[in-house]
Formats: C-alpha cells, sequence, structure tokens
C-alpha cells in the first residue's frame, strides 16, 4: 500500500478586526449611564476619535450613548444647577430682610430714645440697642454723627469696618420722631 501524502496548506483563519479605541469609549459611555453619567463625556469623545478606525460598530454604539448621557448630564446639571443658584439666592435675600428688620427695630428704639430724652443715645448705649435689636456688633456699628443724626455701618463682605465694601446708613432722628398727634 502506498501512501499518499498529501500536503496541507496551512490557511490562518480570518481574525477580525479590534478597535480598542471603540471598545473603551463604549464601555466609558456605558458605565457613565451606570454611575450617574460623569464618564458620559469622556466616552463619547473617546468614541468619536476610535470612528476613524474600523470596525465602527462600538465606536458607534459608544458615541451614540456617551452623547446622549452628556446631554442628559448637561440638562441635570442646568436644572438642578439653577434650582440651587435660586435657593441660595433667596437664602441671602432672607438674610438681608431679616437685617433690614432688625435695623428698623434698632432704628426705632434709638428714636424713642431721642424723643424721650432729647438726645441721641451714646456710642455705648447704642451698641446695647444694636445687640438688643439682634444685630451682631462684629457686623454692625453705630456712631453718632451730630445733635440729632447717627449711622449704622454694615462691615460688609469682609467683615472690617473701615474698608470699601462698608455700606453706611445715614440717619436722622428726628426725621423719624412721631408727631404728637400720630401717636
Amino acid at each position: 500500500m502506498t501512501q499518499m501524502q498529501e500536503q496541507q496548506t496551512y490557511i490562518p483563519a480570518h481574525t477580525p478586526q479590534s478597535n480598542s479605541l471603540g471598545t473603551v469609549g463604549f464601555v466609558l459611555s456605558l458605565l457613565g449611564w451606570v454611575i450617574g453619567g460623569l464618564l458620559c463625556p469622556i466616552g463619547f469623545i473617546i468614541s468619536l476619535i476610535a470612528l476613524k478606525g474600523n470596525p465602527k460598530g462600538l465606536a458607534v454604539a459608544g458615541a451614540i450613548i456617551g452623547g446622549i448621557g452628556s446631554l442628559l448630564g448637561l440638562l441635570v446639571v442646568v436644572v438642578f444647577g439653577g434650582f440651587i443658584l435660586a435657593i441660595l439666592g433667596l437664602g441671602a435675600a432672607a438674610v438681608a430682610l431679616s437685617d433690614t428688620i432688625e435695623i428698623t427695630r434698632a432704628n426705632m428704639t434709638i428714636t424713642d430714645v431721642y424723643e424721650e430724652t432729647g438726645a441721641l443715645p451714646d456710642a455705648a448705649a447704642g451698641a446695647m440697642i444694636l445687640t438688643e435689636s439682634g444685630l451682631d456688633l462684629s457686623e454692625y456699628k453705630y456712631e453718632v454723627t451730630g445733635q440729632s443724626t447717627y449711622t449704622i455701618t454694615d462691615a460688609g463682605f469682609d467683615g472690617n469696618f473701615g474698608t470699601e465694601d462698608d455700606f453706611v446708613r445715614d440717619y436722622d432722628a428726628t426725621e423719624f420722631a412721631s408727631k404728637p398727634d400720630q401717636r
């Protein structure tokens, strides 16, 4: 028996190309959805770059998922960011209104003292009036500037008196004094 030797030719199997960058972009975009959208913009950008390579399947999917996740994340930031800023603005307005009410209360007390005694309270008595009205002496200062005039100074954002951001309110006790027929 003759054995025929067959020659076998080895033809390598076709190995599919891979697009590693596309895979990374897809995975990051998908993970972005899972962890609240933080990775979506990164996955979107990487997927867009990966579209230059082949195959494009995962790169296209990553770009779509990452793009939608990025837009939704931006929408959430804008909506909730605006909401948070609005709350902070309302909080600041409430503080300003509270301070205005306390200053008005102090002003009324100072005017009452002026009506009863014919003189404005001295610096120590004025400071006590501010404190009793709910104002913090580290932020507000009372100062007599004339026979019936005085100022209440707000130390401003830096909390220091005598700086550019101080807000000085000038008052005249005779303007706020009640007329005898009005009380």
